[in-house]
């Protein structure tokens, strides 16, 4: 996503809503996760259901460059392109049915997105855009249903069965979550107090070393902030600090935030030394929790009391494997994104070192793929 913008949460929120209602703090037990152990692969044999590959038609209309959000239902395999500023909607075998992306500062048209989400109770796509800051909504088929105008960016946005939580943008971190009803009706404002942020030591600049979606839509809004290893809930105009991670060693020292180093230099500094410094990607089922962190993959098993951190994810059919996956909201799995060229470029480069390759599933993938081809989402099945 196209995100600059560096903000924390505190574990104490102080909160105001529309019509004075008293809205407070919800008062529960936190989770504590320990984590019991670093693995390096998780095979996706040995834990996922199933896993099916989903090859998105390329033609003319739909040339896809990457995918940031992924949505199945009714049917309809929807993606958006943050670089392209389109969603494309396929069938759920990936044949292509219908983009939206109309350019334009007109009616039914915007220059950019900044956020897609899903109503389900509404069974509608809401695309957040910018310039002009508006928000849109269409059906599954791609037709336009109406437009609504806001008065702010929206840097972030998830959705709680047919209310929509926004959370604006700010370079310090002074951040509201904003609560509402379809269309736009404001329900509930709520109001983050500042924390700490990364501030560059080169220039008047805040940065934000996200790679994923901090906030998460689902029966519970789940959502987390940069730096701190906690899991956010909202349910009902009510936030609560859920999850709590101990990462030990491996979690980001905060004062190293204050170090007056450059982002390059944060960031060598992290690989070198292992540092976790994002928890995204939050999804949750009845007995799983899954989260991503800026170098691994964690599963917390919630009956068991049991939370292992992987390296990535390998997938069986491809050989291949990465750590980030993306949430597929109000289903049971999650998503990979795979790039053909990478795919090819794999198989090319064991041939020319002469290395075998005994998996007949791969070798007819290859013989069918075209290095230009549109990526390959694959989808994982969580076990309940």
């Amino acid at each position: 996503m196209k995100k600059y913008i560096i903000f924390i949460f505190c574990s104490l929120l102080s909160i105001s809503c529309k019509n004075n209602k008293n809205y407070k703090i919800k008062d529960n037990q936190v989770v504590n996760i320990e984590l019991a152990r670093h693995e390096v692969a998780l095979t996706d044999t040995t834990f996922f259901e199933s896993a099916r590959l989903v090859r998105l038609e390329t033609n003319d209309d739909c040339l896809i460059r990457d995918i940031d959000r992924i949505f199945l239902c009714d049917g309809k395999l929807v993606v958006f392109d943050d670089a392209e500023d389109k969603v494309f909607i396929f069938d759920d075998n990936g044949k292509f049915l219908k983009s939206i992306g109309k350019k334009g500062s007109g009616p039914q048209e915007y220059d950019q997105i900044s956020e897609v989400v899903y109503l389900k109770k509404q069974g509608l796509l809401c695309l957040l855009c910018d310039r002009p800051y508006k928000t849109m909504y269409f059906d599954l088929s791609g037709n336009f249903i109406k437009e609504v105008s806001n008065d702010t960016y929206y840097q972030n946005a998830a959705t709680q069965y047919d209310r929509i939580i926004c959370m604006d943008a700010d370079y310090k971190g002074n951040n509201h979550l904003y609560v509402y009803d379809y269309p736009m009706k404001l329900q509930c404002d709520l109001e983050v107090p500042k924390n700490a942020y990364f501030h560059a030591n080169t220039s008047n600049t805040t940065f934000q070393f996200s790679k994923g979606q901090c906030m998460t839509s689902g029966d519970e809004a789940l959502f987390s902030r940069p730096y701190l290893p906690i899991i956010y809930g909202y349910e009902d105009g009510i936030i609560h600090e859920k999850y709590r991670v101990d990462f030990g060693e491996y979690w980001l020292p905060l004062d190293l935030l204050e170090n007056n180093i450059s982002p390059g230099e944060f960031l060598q500094i992290c690989m070198e030394k292992g540092y976790r410094y994002t928890l995204e990607n939050m999804v949750e089922t009845s007995r799983y929790l899954l989260a991503n962190t800026n170098s691994s993959l964690m599963i917390y098993d919630k009956k068991e009391k049991y939370a292992v951190e992987y390296a990535f994810i390998l997938n069986t059919i491809i050989e291949r494997g990465t750590p980030a996956f993306k949430p597929v909201p109000y289903t049971n799995c999650i998503a990979q994104v795979e790039h053909v060229d990478k795919i090819c470029e794999s198989i090319e480069w064991k041939r020319k070192m002469d290395i075998a390759i005994h998996n007949e599933k791969l070798l007819q993938l290859y013989e069918e793929l075209d290095s230009e081809d549109n990526p390959i989402v694959i989808l994982y099945t969580i076990p309940e």
